[in-house]
């Protein structure tokens, strides 16, 4: 696990708050890049 990782694992342990919307913000990541991959192999993009 890098330092990224470790201190991530550490807020989210310590902030509820910080912890949802970093799962939020990921899964939003996610679709977005899905969406890009999608895109770009059908032409659009």
């Amino acid at each position: 696990m890098d330092d990224l990782e470790k201190y991530i694992s550490k807020r989210k342990a310590k902030d509820k708050k910080f912890a949802e919307r970093f799962e939020e913000g990921y899964e939003n990541y996610k679709i977005g890049v899905l969406l890009k991959q999608t895109r770009e192999e059908a032409g659009i993009t």
